[in-house]
């Protein structure tokens, strides 16, 4: 395994600063939910996991690819469920925020994968460990 898929609902900051501010899971309602199509119940699996029950979010926006959800999320007032490897640097510079201090959620897990009769060559173990120390960044 390279590393898990931990996703945590991130918004901007300047989706907080709207009527709703968001102070508890419940408050997600009032607020676009951003998905990517291949990961369309990830928000249900969230809301499962935290136990929230009968939230019914006004609206919700798909999206071919998980970044460009993200994306709306930096540029306007919708939350995304993004995994927190790929947002690293969005986190630290601000540009996203998770308005919620809470453990991820776990979903899959992404591994590198090759044919045994390969294991020893030089470029695959320089691929892995590249791989790796890019991911511990």
């Amino acid at each position: 395994m390279i590393f898990p898929e931990s996703l945590i609902p991130v918004c901007s900051p300047k989706a907080l600063k709207g009527d709703h501010p968001l102070k508890t899971f419940k408050d997600i309602q009032y607020y676009p939910l951003l998905h990517a199509e291949s990961s369309h119940r990830d928000w249900n699996n969230w809301f499962r996991q935290k136990g929230i029950e009968n939230i019914f979010p006004e609206r919700h926006h798909f999206f071919e690819l998980e970044m460009s959800a993200i994306q709306a999320a930096v540029s306007g007032p919708g939350i995304a469920l993004a995994n927190r490897y790929f947002i690293k640097d969005d986190l630290e510079m601000g540009i996203l925020i998770e308005p919620f201090d809470t453990p991820p959620l776990l979903n899959e897990s992404y591994y590198l994968s090759y044919p045994k009769s390969i294991i020893d060559r030089k470029s695959i173990i320089l691929f892995k460990d590249w791989l790796i120390s890019q991911v511990q960044l």
